[in-house]
């Protein structure tokens, strides 16, 4: 991780300047905490990069399974990970 104090401007191509400090953008995209059984809506958006709309969608088909906990909506975490792990792999670009 590259830090930065000064006001000396690096130039680096795949570098972000976050309040005074420079972050891989590896290492700044992979920050987030593991999801536990039950998630969020906004956290499977999160992690995933699905929009809301399609994580609803996604529910309905029955592709993840959700629950009800008063008016907040949680997704069973296991559900998600099977869905990826269903879709299809993409053949490798031969050399």
């Amino acid at each position: 991780m590259i830090f930065s104090f000064d006001s000396t401007p690096y130039n680096m191509s795949n570098t972000e300047r976050l309040g005074g400090q420079f972050y891989l953008l590896e290492d700044f995209m992979t920050r987030q905490e593991p999801l536990g059984a039950y998630a969020s809506i906004a956290d499977v958006q999160r992690h995933t990069s699905l929009s809301r709309p399609t994580i609803y969608r996604l529910i309905e088909r029955g592709a993840f399974e959700a629950i009800k906990v008063g008016r907040n909506t949680r997704i069973v975490t296991a559900s998600v990970e099977a869905y990826f792990a269903s879709l299809p792999r993409l053949p490798a670009k031969a050399a």
